[in-house]
């Protein structure tokens, strides 16, 4: 994203980058638009994550995970790809795994067996 035009300008603005101009918005494009997806991890995932931990190696990356159409094991891939998949879900999911019910004002309580 930081490359430049044949003329040696910047191909993006800083207000472009800020915008998050730089990408066409809600369109499926390069690796998820392909039929592996399911099968290798994300190279930019795992490109970033490599170059973060090279720094931090005690960082962690949580990406907002949306399934759906198309995207039923989203979760699976981003995890493959090092990504820790947040998923909208995810606390209740754990809380019942203990044994727990997470009620929407955040109180916890057991469940009836």
């Amino acid at each position: 994203m930081t490359r430049e035009d044949d003329d040696g300008a910047p191909a993006y603005t800083p207000e472009e980058f800020l915008m998050a101009d730089t990408v066409i918005r809600n369109e499926n494009h390069g690796y998820w638009n392909t039929n592996v997806m399911e099968t290798y991890p994300n190279p930019f995932f795992i490109k970033l994550s490599k170059k973060i931990w090279s720094k931090l190696p005690n960082f962690m990356i949580i990406g907002e995970c949306w399934v759906g159409f198309m995207f039923e094991h989203r979760q699976l891939i981003m995890a493959r790809s090092a990504v820790i998949p947040r998923l909208f879900k995810l606390p209740e999911t754990i809380a019942s795994v203990l044994g727990k019910k997470l009620h929407k004002d955040g109180r916890i309580t057991n469940c009836a067996k």
